[in-house]
C-alpha cells in the first residue's frame, strides 16, 4: 500500500493565531512613530512563538523534531547572529529611531520566520489579510493625500511631485508616510496578487482596480516595469522558467553595479539618467562611499545611518540610496548580502507554480529602484516572501505506509490507494 502523502508537517499555531500575528505586525509597524516604542511588542511576541514551539514539540516527541531542519536552521542562525549584532550597534541610536528601526526589523523577519515560513497558512486567508490592509492602509493614505491629516509620521519627508500633462498639473498619490514610493509597488502587487491569487471574484476586480488606479496616480515607472519584466514567467514552461526568473534574481542584485561599471562614459550615464530618473547618479555615489569605509564595515555592514551623500540632480544630501539591494549591501554588509542572494536564488528554484512565480519576481524587480522593499518600513513584503517561500513545503511526495509511526499518521493529511 502506498499513501499519497503531504510532508509530515506539525502546525505549531492554529489559523486565528497565524492571522493574530500578521494583522498585529501590520498594525504595530502602520502605527508605530518611535521605533523603541514597539521593541516590547516584538520582544514578548518572539517568546510566545518560541515557548509555543517547544510546548508543541515537546507533546509529540514520537515525531522527529521537524522545526530545526537541516535545509532551514542555517537561515534561522543567519537570522539570530543579524539580530544580536543589531541589538549591539543599535541599542546606542534607539533616541534616533536608527538602531530601533534594525532591531524591529530583525524581530519581524524572525517571527515571521517562526509563523509565516514554518507553519500551513492557506493562500485565500493571505489574500484576504493583505486586501483588509491594504484597504486600511489605501484610507489612510487618501486622508494624507487630502491633507485632511498629516500625522506625526516616521519620516519627516512629504515626497510628491508635480506633473504636468497637456498644460494641466497633477499632483503625484502618496502613501500614508507622505511618500509615493510606499504605494507605488505596494499597490501593483495587490493587483497582481488579486489577478492571479484571488478566487474571490467579489473582491477580486475591486481591489484590483483600486490599486491599479493608486499604482497609476503615482505616476511612477517602477511597478509597470516590473510587470512587463514579470510577464514572461506566465508563458514560458517550467524549465525556462527557472532559467528566466534566476536570471532576474541576479539582475536585481547586481542592478546598481552596471551603471557605475560606466560612470566615466558620459553618454551612457545620461542613458542611465533617463532609465533610472537620475538614480543611478546616487547609486554611484553611494558604491563610491561603501568603498572608503572600512573592511569590517564592509563585510558585516555599518548598521547605522549612512553618511548623507549630496546628490546635484537632487539639490540636497540623501541618505538612502533609493535601492533595496544596494542598502541591503551597505546596512548589512558583502557576507550577509551572499547569504541572502543565495537564499533568493535556491528558495526560487523551488518554486513550480508560475503564479507564484511571478508574484516573487515582481517583487525582487520591485527592489531594483525601490528603497521600502524588504526593509523595516513596510512588512508585507517579506510576509509574501516568506509564505511564497513556505510552498515548497507543502508538496506532495510518495511514501510507503511502514515508514510512518502512527503519531505521523493521525497528523498526515492522507490519502490511500490500494
Amino acid at each position: 500500500m502506498i499513501i499519497y502523502n503531504t510532508p509530515v508537517r506539525l502546525n505549531y499555531f492554529s489559523k486565528n493565531e497565524m492571522l493574530f500575528y500578521l494583522y498585529a505586525t501590520y498594525f504595530i509597524w502602520l502605527g508605530s512613530i518611535v521605533y523603541a516604542e514597539v521593541l516590547l511588542f516584538h520582544i514578548i511576541l518572539l517568546f510566545w512563538i518560541i515557548c509555543k514551539i517547544i510546548i508543541v514539540e515537546s507533546n509529540n516527541s514520537s515525531i522527529t523534531s521537524q522545526f530545526f531542519r537541516i535545509s532551514d536552521v542555517w537561515f534561522f542562525v543567519i537570522l539570530l547572529i543579524n539580530f544580536i549584532l543589531s541589538v549591539i550597534i543599535g541599542m546606542n541610536y534607539l533616541a534616533t529611531n536608527i538602531g530601533g528601526r534594525d532591531i524591529v526589523f530583525f524581530l519581524q523577519i524572525l517571527s515571521c520566520f517562526l509563523i509565516v515560513y514554518k507553519n500551513k497558512l492557506e493562500i485565500n486567508e493571505v489574500v484576504k489579510f493583505l486586501n483588509i490592509t491594504y484597504l486600511i492602509y489605501s484610507i489612510l493614505s487618501l486622508f494624507v493625500y487630502l491633507h485632511v491629516f498629516l500625522p506625526a509620521l516616521r519620516f519627516d519627508i512629504y515626497n510628491q511631485f508635480d506633473i504636468y500633462v497637456r498644460g494641466y498639473s497633477f499632483k503625484t498619490y502618496v502613501g500614508f508616510d507622505g511618500s509615493t514610493s510606499s504605494i507605488d509597488s505596494y499597490s501593483m502587487l495587490i493587483f497582481v496578487i488579486n489577478l492571479l491569487l484571488n478566487k474571490n471574484n467579489k473582491s477580486k476586480y475591486l481591489f484590483m482596480a483600486i490599486a491599479l488606479s493608486q499604482s497609476l496616480l503615482t505616476f511612477r515607472m517602477t511597478p509597470i516595469v516590473s510587470i512587463l519584466i514579470s510577464a514572461p514567467i506566465l508563458v514560458f514552461p517550467l524549465k525556462l522558467r527557472k532559467i528566466y526568473t534566476s536570471l532576474c534574481i541576479i539582475f536585481a542584485f547586481i542592478s546598481f553595479l552596471i551603471p557605475y561599471q560606466f560612470r566615466n562614459n558620459i553618454d551612457i550615464t545620461y542613458s542611465f539618467i533617463s532609465y533610472t530618473h537620475y538614480r543611478n547618479i546616487t547609486w554611484n555615489n553611494f558604491i563610491e562611499y561603501f568603498r572608503s569605509i572600512d573592511l569590517l564595515n564592509i563585510l558585516l555592514g555599518t548598521r547605522t545611518e549612512m553618511e548623507p551623500v549630496y546628490t546635484s540632480w537632487a539639490g540636497k544630501w540623501i541618505n538612502h540610496p533609493h535601492s533595496t539591494y544596494l542598502r541591503m549591501l551597505l546596512y548589512y554588509g558583502v557576507i550577509n548580502y551572499i547569504i541572502f542572494f543565495i537564499w533568493f536564488f535556491i528558495n526560487n528554484l523551488k518554486i513550480t507554480n508560475k503564479r507564484f512565480q511571478f508574484v516573487f519576481i515582481s517583487t525582487v524587480i520591485f527592489g531594483v529602484t525601490n528603497l521600502n522593499i524588504f526593509y523595516s518600513r513596510t512588512c508585507v513584503y517579506y510576509i509574501i516572501l516568506l509564505y511564497l517561500f513556505s510552498i515548497k513545503n507543502n508538496n506532495k511526495k510518495k511514501i510507503k505506509k511502514n515508514e510512518l509511526s502512527p503519531t505521523q499518521l493521525e497528523v498526515s493529511h492522507r490519502r490511500y490507494f490500494i
